[in-house]
């Protein structure tokens, strides 16, 4: 089982509905165990961890990650500002000098982080 719940990254349309709940009480001290475990596991969602833990029974750690995850969160969202950057300059044939800068120091960062993994 990948530490990844692939139903997350799945597009909006194909994920699936989950309208049944379950309320579990825990006490302060279970639940920092259980946050640690999820953490442990790199998964981000406690509600996450727990579905998995109840349906497989254990998560598997395949490989820890290099670089950390929330670098990973910020990259992410760096290469969405990036996409529109690009869509931008495909609609309108050209960029403002500032957003050339910008992408110019998205590749320097990239570069770096590229060279650390």
């Amino acid at each position: 089982m990948e530490t990844e719940n692939r139903m997350t990254n799945a597009p909006k349309h194909k994920r699936m509905t989950r309208s049944e709940r379950i309320v579990v009480r825990f006490t302060e001290k279970e639940l920092e165990r259980v946050r640690g475990n999820a953490a442990s596991a790199g998964i981000r969602w406690i509600s996450a961890y727990m579905r998995l833990m109840a349906i497989h029974g254990k998560i598997e750690v395949k490989k820890e990650a290099s670089v950390p995850i929330a670098l990973i969160s910020e990259l992410r969202a760096a290469g969405n500002n990036l996409n529109q950057v690009v869509r931008r300059f495909h609609i309108h044939g050209e960029l403002p000098p500032e957003w050339i800068e910008v992408c110019e120091q998205l590749g320097a960062i990239f570069e770096r982080i590229s060279g650390m993994m």
